[in-house]
């Protein structure tokens, strides 16, 4: 025990308790596997927009495997590394997932603006086989899609053009903001053990922790709010698909919340179960039922999906741009 205090860790430090529930998120994060590997097989599926999805689902089979280790093994439960691991990507690892469901929105949001193209809502992965064969390959330059075959011109396509700029630029600004969290996150981790026997350095994790919080969740927020605006303003956008998202980052955000309560509290000792420790019972209930709980029903959901036709997505994401530029210059071509 020390004279002073340092945050206590989140979720935590695994003791026996936390045996089964950590190997039962073992095993649930296991069983998206078969759903990661047909996602990156199935040329129906396949897509690169949930690479974050992917990585974080796999992540958390590990963390989970070494937390039930942890919790029979006392020299392990405090060991410096594992301690780092464990509190930068409990700290951060939702991050990615929310970046997923703003590339997803943003496909939606671009899809919606093209709804003219074809006279009919953007279901351009669904209009006919054609258009869904064309959606389930890579995207060559010069290759013209059904629904352009079907009437689109140039006209259509910059119907709505800076209504879709904004859209890609927003998006564009706000996945660039990740890296602020991700960052002060990962710095937070690598400080977390120095916390342990210097004052100073508890001092500046602290500040670290509320600045990763503090963002994340300002994050989080602004797409929870974004999704809503695009389901409940943006005309011509598929509702389903953009309800689901707000579900999701709706979860996310109980996520990023949990993490601004439990970081006012500290202890002197990792293995403290003094209340404030997040070591109680109690504390460890919650932490599984609104921090973890709400991840994995997160990654089951978008990865049980097939993003490609349910988001209107391509392999890479947004698969309107190179589209819309061919388009345009074939019209032109036509011209001349």
């Amino acid at each position: 025990m020390h004279s002073f205090e340092f945050p206590s860790p989140i979720g935590g430090t695994p003791f026996n308790s936390d045996y089964a529930p950590s190997v039962l998120f073992a095993v649930l994060y296991a069983l998206l596997a078969p759903l990661v590997i047909w996602r990156l097989v199935s040329p129906r599926s396949r897509n690169i927009v949930l690479i974050g999805t992917i990585a974080f689902a796999i992540e958390r089979v590990v963390i989970f495997g070494l937390r039930s280790g942890e919790s029979h093994n006392a020299t392990e439960r405090v060991s410096n590394n594992l301690t780092i691991y464990m509190q930068t990507t409990l700290s951060i690892g939702y991050i990615s997932m929310a970046a997923d469901i703003l590339s997803l929105l943003r496909c939606l949001l671009v899809s919606a603006t093209l709804s003219s193209v074809n006279g009919s809502k953007a279901k351009y992965g669904l209009v006919d086989e054609e258009s869904h064969n064309f959606l389930a390959t890579p995207y060559q330059p010069g290759t013209v899609p059904a629904f352009a075959a079907a009437g689109a011109t140039e006209a259509a396509i910059q119907e709505r053009a800076n209504e879709r700029y904004w859209y890609r630029r927003i998006t564009s600004s706000l996945i660039i903001g990740f890296w602020i969290p991700f960052l002060l996150g990962t710095i937070a981790g690598i400080v977390y053990v120095k916390a342990e026997t210097d004052e100073h350095k508890a001092q500046l994790e602290q500040q670290l922790r509320y600045a990763t919080g503090a963002t994340s969740c300002l994050l989080v927020t602004i797409i929870q709010g974004f999704v809503l605006y695009a389901a409940v303003v943006i005309r011509d956008m598929e509702r389903r698909p953009v309800w689901t998202l707000f579900f999701l980052i709706s979860l996310l955000n109980i996520v990023s919340l949990y993490h601004l309560v439990v970081m006012n509290y500290s202890t002197d000792s990792l293995t403290s179960i003094l209340p404030g420790s997040l070591n109680s019972a109690a504390a460890k209930t919650w932490f599984y039922i609104l921090h973890i709980a709400p991840e994995w029903l997160v990654a089951a959901v978008l990865l049980g999906v097939n993003v490609r036709e349910f988001f209107q997505t391509g392999l890479w994401g947004d698969q309107f741009r190179a589209q819309e530029r061919d388009l345009v210059v074939q019209k032109s071509e036509a011209d001349h």
